[in-house]
């Protein structure tokens, strides 16, 4: 009993010692003696409720020899009734540790399980409630914490396809603090050739798959290039490359890269019924720009502004009078250099409507 008491003693001490070592809960658990709760329970009703009786039967048969023989039929019955004692306190005490640590020890495997599932990513584990006590309330509130979880997981999926993965990352992790910052980087604007009179003439459900293939394959080819979708216009995407969400030295060559594997995925694309195959006109502007969040009252959106994204947007209109799908500006041009891959056609300077004056233009051949 004193070593058992002493263990316990000396683990209450340690436990509140322990996390000032090991503040992370990163205990070390291989080649570490376990012992169970179903164990210390176990031991615990043995030493406290039949080891007494024992020692107390242990010290009769000790004065055996002491007895005087008139006596010695009274100290027998005295004898077998601590032994009919013992045998019943052990059966009893044996019975009530096992059922106690049961009670204690299932819930407490059940939420060792649910936990483990939650880590592995299934959050939609459960752990029962069986009960009112404290362990009933704690496996109840996690069965609470978990689908706070789901939820909060169900939210970032849905936030996640309103806008750009990484716009959505990036305001969940710094809690939606997206500031506005001034930056060099290369807008793209896509838009998809022929929408309107397709939209007037087909079935709602043809625009609506029409757009769905549209986007997917535009957004697909620029997250590759580490592009981040801003926008959705209807019939066009606004795309920024090297924005401080994803920066890169080389935003320019991503972006005319970006632009033409979308124009070949759109011709590889398989024609829809009634509808023919997709085609698009992209405009590519790089320069300085705002890039970040703009509020108006409760609304946030992630956006970009400035000249370049302006000349952007107005050149893709362009590129039905100039014949060529791919459209860039000489600003683009000059950070491009020599890139391998890349041909670039001279168009010349090209009025360009709200801007003040002519923009020299090339086209990419593909």
């Amino acid at each position: 009993m004193a070593s058992a008491l002493a263990f316990l003693v000396s683990e209450y001490h340690w436990r509140r010692e322990i996390p000032l070592f090991f503040p992370d809960g990163d205990l070390e658990r291989t080649g570490v003696l376990r012992l169970p709760i179903r164990v210390r329970l176990l031991v615990t009703f043995l030493l406290t409720s039949i080891l007494p009786l024992l020692l107390t039967l242990m010290l009769d048969l000790s004065l055996k020899r002491r007895v005087p023989e008139t006596l010695a039929g009274v100290w027998l019955e005295f004898v077998r009734a601590q032994l009919f004692l013992v045998g019943i306190t052990a059966v009893a005490s044996t019975t009530m540790a096992f059922l106690v640590a049961r009670f204690i020890h299932r819930p407490i495997q059940a939420l060792r399980h649910g936990m483990a599932e939650v880590a592995a990513g299934d959050l939609t584990a459960r752990v029962p409630v069986r009960s009112t006590d404290e362990l009933g309330e704690l496996n109840k509130h996690f069965n609470s914490m978990v689908e706070q979880l789901r939820l909060a997981g169900q939210a970032r999926e849905l936030f996640g396809r309103y806008v750009s993965p990484a716009v959505a990352r990036q305001a969940l992790e710094r809690g939606g603090i997206l500031d506005s910052t001034v930056v060099r980087a290369t807008a793209m604007f896509v838009d998809l050739r022929g929408f309107t009179a397709m939209a007037q003439r087909a079935d709602v459900k043809d625009v609506v798959r029409v757009l769905n293939a549209f986007y997917a394959t535009v957004e697909r080819v620029c997250e590759r290039e580490s592009g981040v979708v801003t926008q959705f216009l209807g019939d066009g995407v606004v795309v920024v490359f090297g924005g401080p969400l994803r920066p890169a030295d080389d935003h320019a060559r991503r972006a005319v890269r970006a632009a033409i594997s979308v124009q070949w995925a759109l011709m590889n694309h398989p024609a829809l019924p009634g509808l023919g195959r997709l085609q698009a006109g992209i405009g590519i502007c790089t320069g300085d720009m705002v890039a970040g969040n703009i509020r108006a009252n409760e609304r946030v959106v992630y956006t970009i502004v400035g000249d370049a994204v302006n000349q952007a947007a107005r050149l893709q209109v362009k590129t039905r009078d100039v014949g060529a799908p791919i459209l860039v500006t000489a600003s683009t041009r000059d950070v491009l250099g020599d890139s391998d891959g890349v041909w670039l056609r001279p168009c010349g300077a090209l009025p360009l409507r709200g801007i003040d004056a002519p923009v020299e233009v090339f086209a990419v051949e593909i």
